[in-house]
């Protein structure tokens, strides 16, 4: 019974890593969350960037020389990278292969992918620019086995068979940008802007399979717009839909200095294409897709911006109520959601757990000032954020709460450019549920700085006003609940009616005919009652 018993307990869980990376190289701090301290591995190691693979086995870190790849478990070389002066680096989805961009000038052939482990080159191009946003430039599947490539006015698919010629091209005139789905169903995502007065548009196409042909194939979704300049796109976790966020430069309604945003939806099957609807008008702040790919959560609108969780039918499911929230990170298990608001914002964060009929029931919240980024550990018990330069060169460093939003952790660095925990493969953390509070124990309080008196003009010092607006949440805001009924702004905009409507506003002229109207009648009932 004592064995049966050993045996019936739960494996113990490794401990948690979180990787700095500052001018004096790259530090893994290791511990339960509530205590994180240096390691004796990977300690002051210098790079240029450092970047986990998707199961947080291997850590890669970019140096003059080449591309040094540890193992995350052991902190020890088990490979390098024969890539020099490389600037970005990005692990495939399985971990095989490592994509390296290097300045043109280090390598003819400066865009290629190497095996991790063993520093081959399988597969090498030409390349002149690099963007962030649409970076890795050579997309794997899920299981490594199949490359995309973007190129001039083509789709190039490559097999794992013979990475150096492609398998098929797909044929995308105007294509500007591309996106491969995760899942298996072989689907890739392609933009193409505007030209000679044909909207830009997003398409879905399947992956081509007759080897070595050009071809057109129809599209299975499509959508389309004006005035866009870029795209983003984000796909469920499972390949079943994709979000796509436009964005233009100028807002021609004048209400951003930031340009405008709009966010669209496409099935993979072709069932819906659709505008995500937003009821407040505004950018598009943050949008996020739940790990387990079945529902999404947009950040959206004027401060307050407000959250709204949708399913895979584009269809809003519950509300998250307004706040100053310009970023929205769900926890690996999907349990757990963080609403936070960072860079010119107070650095309010919310936290919510979502229950099984799919309400979202607030935890606690915190106050983070003067953050940059925020990350769930791996385990989904524990919150990381961090100062990080060049956006803010002094109180550098990164501090951990709970889930409920109580401050455990606080490590201060002279200088630090990036902070990020191991990730971790399901199954290696549990999924647990909220620890029940003890017996009369309240939720923590936040405690902010104080307020200061709001600012007043002198010309209306000691006049009562009715005006009032707040940064935290929208005058109309009922919480977290169900939606109800979707407006557009524009209806909203519109609720007051016509002028002269039951229910309208007056103005000062409609009053002053009204007057003059009641004034007329009373004299007129007057003169026939003196008559009479």
């Amino acid at each position: 019974p004592a064995g049966t018993a050993m045996a019936a307990e739960a494996p113990p869980v490794p401990p948690l890593k979180l990787l700095t990376r500052g001018p004096d190289g790259a530090t893994l701090y290791v511990g339960d969350g509530r205590a994180m301290a240096p390691s004796g591995g990977v300690r002051g190691v210098p790079c240029g960037a450092a970047v986990w693979s998707a199961d947080g086995a291997l850590l890669a870190l970019t140096q003059p020389e080449g591309v040094a790849v540890y193992d995350a478990h052991s902190e020890r070389l088990v490979g390098t990278v024969p890539a020099p002066q490389c600037v970005a680096v990005a692990f495939s989805p399985g971990g095989t292969y490592l994509v390296c961009f290097q300045k043109p000038a280090a390598a003819e052939r400066n865009l290629g992918a190497w095996d991790a482990r063993t520093g081959e080159q399988v597969f090498g191009c030409a390349s002149k620019a690099y963007s962030k946003s649409t970076w890795p430039s050579l997309m794997f599947s899920g299981d490594d086995s199949v490359m995309v490539r973007q190129v001039t006015n083509e789709v190039h698919v490559h097999s794992a068979r013979d990475w150096s010629t492609p398998a098929a091209r797909l044929r995308v005139p105007g294509v500007a940008a591309a996106s491969l789905a995760p899942g298996p169903g072989g689907m890739v995502a392609v933009f193409v802007a505007e030209a000679k007065g044909q909207p830009a548009s997003v398409r879905l196409h399947p992956l081509p399979d007759k080897p070595g042909e050009v071809v057109e194939t129809p599209a299975v979704a499509r959508k389309s717009f004006f005035r866009v300049n870029e795209v983003r796109f984000a796909w469920s976790a499972t390949g079943e839909a994709v979000l796509v966020r436009a964005s233009a430069d100028v807002d021609v309604s004048n209400q951003s200095y930031n340009g405008e945003s709009s966010l669209y939806f496409l099935r993979a099957d072709g069932s819906v294409d659709c505008q995500v609807p937003l009821e407040k008008e505004g950018n598009v702040h943050a949008v996020e897709w739940s790990p387990s790919g079945k529902s999404f959560v947009v950040v959206y609108g004027q401060m307050p911006a407000r959250a709204t969780c949708f399913d895979l039918k584009c269809k809003p499911t519950y509300e998250l109520g307004s706040g100053a929230y310009n970023m929205a990170v769900w926890s690996p298990h999907g349990r757990f959601l963080a609403l936070a608001g960072f860079g010119n914002l107070p650095g309010d964060v919310g936290t919510f757990d979502r229950k099984a009929d799919g309400k979202l029931k607030p935890m606690g919240g915190m106050r983070a000032r003067d953050q940059v980024d925020l990350q769930w550990s791996a385990c989904g018990r524990y919150v990381m954020t961090c100062t990080t330069a060049p956006r803010l060169n002094v109180d550098n460093g990164f501090k951990v709460f709970t889930y409920r939003g109580e401050q455990v952790c606080d490590v201060r660095l002279k200088q630090l450019f990036q902070a990020s925990w191991r990730p971790a493969p399901p199954g290696v953390y549990p999924d647990r549920p909220q620890t029940p509070r003890a017996a009369g124990e309240k939720p923590p309080e936040v405690a902010g700085p104080p307020k200061p008196a709001p600012f007043r003009p002198k010309h209306l010092q000691g006049v009562e006003t009715t005006a009032k607006f707040s940064l935290a949440k929208d005058a109309d805001d009922k919480g977290p609940g169900r939606p109800g009924a979707y407006r557009p702004p524009s209806a909203q905009a519109a609720a007051a009616g016509p002028p002269g409507a039951e229910g309208a506003a007056e103005s000062k002229a409609a009053a002053k005919n009204r007057k003059k109207r009641e004034a007329a009648a009373r004299k007129k009932a007057a003169e026939a009652a003196g008559g009479a």
